[in-house]
């Protein structure tokens, strides 16, 4: 029972390894000059219903500390180019 547990959470792990995404997978050909500016970013993301807290750029991504449209408080991952959540955890 322990092995197929193991196997499982290998396997789980693995999963979720494969969906990391990279800043350079982010900004493709693109180049951190060509970022869409902070507070585009930030009405895309309040349309959106979050509420901002902070964020700051790094490395093709703005990483952002928000409140959701539930009221939960997350940290997104955030392209720079164009303003897609990349990743949503909650705080």
């Amino acid at each position: 029972m322990k092995c197929i547990e193991s196997k499982f959470t290998l396997a789980l792990v693995m999963g979720l390894m494969s969906l990391s995404v990279s800043a350079h997978d982010v900004c493709g050909s693109g180049t951190s000059d060509q970022r869409m500016p902070e507070q585009d970013v930030r009405a895309k993301l309040e349309s959106q219903g979050y509420k901002i807290k902070h964020m700051k750029f790094d490395d093709c991504v703005y990483e952002i500390e928000a409140e959701n449209k539930s009221g939960r408080a997350v940290e997104l991952e955030v392209s720079a180019l164009d303003a897609k959540v990349i990743d949503e955890e909650d705080d």
